[in-house]
């Protein structure tokens, strides 16, 4: 007897251990490592490229390994459990979960599979520099997934939705900081956290970010305004739905607040995707919730209220942008922004003399003997002066002043706003030269679907066009995990210099998830993710269960514009962990009121 009550104790302090275990990793994926800000310098091996300066990443990722480390024994426990009792599985309970775990189980063995066949091992391991999307980013996620899945209920979720709403207050008020220019990690305080001592005699020259990359937007500690946009959009979704569909009003300020917040930064954030997968997933909450609306009319006037006041104050104090943001979801073909026509968007060489076209005019150099002669459209001469502060020479023309041109016997260099574009000078013509300063070699691109709508939706449209015609190499496996910038067509220059206005610009991300699947882990795994999207949309509708509808949504069409980011991923995947076991509930009304 005493043998036995001894072996009950210890089981019971080793449940207990576990429990805490896994509920604690899971509280740490999802509320504290969004936090993590920390400056990471990632050299790059070459001279083509420059160093990286990842602030939002690299320590994201590692914070996120570490967490599935300390999970990995709960989740062994909590699997082995789940499997041994027989009765749930044998009366068909739990069924949910078995097909998602199995799904799961699935995909993250696509994974492996292109992870294990990939010329970029190293890559697929741990992700490209300033992403960390690699198989060990995939696989820890799920890993946190699957222990709020197995061990989280009631009481663990109501704690775990306060802390979430904790995290996320903290993250949207630094992004309404930098919303009105007091970008707290501009700050000496806030830069000797971020900063470490060995970079410190860089902390005055860093730009944090550079702003020039976010168009102004606010993007807190979430990468840029894009995945910061998704953040918001899957928060507020999630925090509207539980505002709506609670009993006890006392209990409904902290989600309505967290929703104003998050309301408010989404807007000011300017992610277009967002805007959208935001709209649909509200209406999705709304649909659900018409039935019964008799009851929840005093949450459906309050959060109304609040979503009227966050609008109308982001109306004020964002003189019009949020408005000029919409107005351009149905711009499709070319930016309209100031000063982006006028950026060299092709070139033309015919035997010894280079022609750059830019908006309606062009820039012609010709060699003559030893010398460069510049003209204008017309064949009119150019003159140049020598510029120290630009350690290059000018054009003394109008229309022709921001270009900046560097030149010796052997090479061209010529700049325009982001615009570099270099030249080899042989043989009395000009050849195009890559990154590396060798003669670029021009193959046949491979372009489908988007072709003549390049500059759709930010210039997504050029990525998606030469990326869908790669799909059919990548149908069984793919080129390894967060490896897109190896598969992409690089040598498309004059494709980046037309619709990216960049030839040289690295294309590292697919900007849409599905496609980016298809590309790294692969067209089967692709379409098992699907499958794993269709599982949890198609229980949650069954069940009535809102809010995990509602973020899924969002979280797909949110996709369809940007990449599954380690950002996002660590919010998205382990709120449908702890969200999931509510499909036991029969109905809407006992899911929401405990």
């Amino acid at each position: 007897m005493k043998k036995d009550k001894k072996a009950c104790a210890k089981r019971e302090v080793r449940n207990r251990a576990l429990n805490i275990t896994a509920i604690s990793m899971v509280i740490f994926t999802i509320a504290f490592i969004p936090l993590v800000v920390r400056l990471r310098i990632i050299e790059n091996p070459s001279n083509a490229l420059p160093d990286a300066y990842d602030f939002f990443a690299f320590w994201k990722s590692w914070a996120l390994y570490i967490a599935a480390i300390v999970a990995v024994i709960p989740l062994f426990y909590g699997l082995k459990k789940f499997f041994q009792n027989k009765s749930h599985l044998e009366r068909g309970q739990n069924k949910e979960n078995i097909v998602l775990l199995a799904l799961t189980g699935i995909y993250i063995i696509t994974c492996i599979i292109s992870t294990i066949l990939s010329s970029n091992l190293s890559v697929s391991l741990f992700g490209y520099r300033c992403q960390n999307e690699g198989l060990f980013t995939i696989v820890s996620v799920f890993i946190i997934m699957a222990c709020g899945l197995l061990y989280s209920d009631k009481f663990k979720r109501d704690w775990i939705y306060k802390i979430i709403y904790i995290s996320a207050n903290i993250i949207f008020i630094l992004g309404i900081f930098q919303f009105f220019g007091l970008d707290p990690f501009k700050t000496e305080f806030i830069k000797s956290i971020i900063i470490p001592n060995s970079y410190e005699e860089l902390a005055n020259g860093i730009l944090y970010p550079d702003s020039s990359s976010f168009r102004n937007s606010i993007y807190s500690t979430l990468y840029n305004s894009n995945v910061f946009g998704t953040y918001s959009a899957i928060i507020m979704v999630f925090t509207l739905s539980k505002a709506i569909f609670i009993e006890n009003k006392k209990q409904m300020i902290l989600p309505l607040f967290t929703m104003s917040l998050s309301l408010f930064s989404l807007l000011n954030c300017y992610s277009r995707g967002a805007y959208l997968g935001a709209a649909v997933g509200t209406i999705v909450i709304v649909l659900m919730a018409l039935k019964k609306i008799k009851i929840y009319y005093k949450s459906f006037i309050s959060v109304f209220i609040c979503m009227a006041i966050v609008l109308g104050t982001t109306l004020i104090l964002g003189n019009g942008k949020f408005m000029e943001r919409l107005s351009t979801v149905y711009i499709n073909t070319q930016d309209t922004a100031a000063g982006i026509t006028e950026r060299i968007n092709d070139f033309t060489v015919n035997k010894n003399k280079l022609t750059l076209r830019f908006n309606n005019n062009s820039l012609n150099i010709e060699k003559r003997y030893s010398n460069l002669v510049f003209s204008d459209t017309y064949g009119l001469e150019l003159t140049l002066d020598y510029s120290p502060d630009d350690e290059g020479y000018v054009i003394n023309r109008d229309n022709y002043r921001d270009f900046i041109v560097f030149a010796d016997k052997e090479n061209l260099y010529i700049k325009k706003q982001n615009a570099l574009l270099r030249f080899i000078i042989k043989e009395n013509t000009f050849l195009l030269a890559d990154l590396y300063g060798k003669e670029a070699k021009m193959k046949e691109v491979l372009s489908g679907l988007f072709t003549g709508k390049e500059r759709f939706a930010s210039g997504r449209g050029y990525i998606w066009s030469r990326t869908i015609p790669l799909v059919k190499n990548y149908i069984a496996v793919g080129s390894g995990p967060d490896t897109f910038y190896y598969a992409f067509q690089q040598d498309d220059y004059i494709g980046k210099l037309k619709f990216m206005y960049n030839a040289y610009v690295n294309i590292d991300m697919a900007h849409n998830m599905f496609l980016q699947k298809a590309i790294e882990t692969g067209g089967l795994s692709m379409l098992i993710f699907i499958l794993i999207i269709l599982w949890i949309l198609f229980s949650a509708f069954r069940k009535k269960n809102v809010s995990i509808l509602a973020i899924t949504v969002v979280y797909c069409i949110c996709g369809l514009f940007t990449d599954e980011n380690i950002c996002t991923m660590i919010v998205f995947w382990p709120l449908i962990g702890i969200e999931f076991p509510n499909m036991y509930s029969s109905n809407m009304k006992d899911y929401y009121h405990h």
